[in-house]
């Protein structure tokens, strides 16, 4: 944190500094939730910072896949069931998916109705 954003901080009254911090562990919580879906229901939707991702699926990752496969090599199994988000790493910048704006912030409202 910068000096600036400390005595910012510093400056509010306990309600706001509550609803400050509240909102951070919110959005802390939404971006962890984030890397706990599943690949398969976000693909094509999945960004990293280089703009130019191509993903592969880190050690942990390829530990949980689950490839089943006929005597003709055709695959029976689909193998994104097992492939969390957080498994993703990109081949281009060693980078990991990010959680979008949008699902933060749709995260930080839920969470601020109850």
């Amino acid at each position: 944190m910068k000096l600036e954003d400390m005595k910012a901080f510093a400056a509010l009254t306990d309600e706001e500094r509550a609803m400050k911090i509240h909102r951070e562990e919110l959005r802390l919580k939404a971006i962890s939730e984030y890397n706990e879906e599943y690949f398969k229901d976000h693909q094509g939707k999945i960004n990293c910072v280089c703009g130019d991702s191509y993903w592969s699926v880190d050690a942990e990752g390829q530990e949980a896949l689950l490839v089943c496969f006929d005597s003709h090599g055709n695959i029976g199994s689909d193998m994104w069931d097992s492939v969390f988000i957080s498994n993703l790493i990109c081949v281009n910048c060693n980078g990991r998916p990010k959680a979008p704006q949008w699902w933060v912030d749709e995260y930080i409202e839920c969470g601020l109705g109850d």
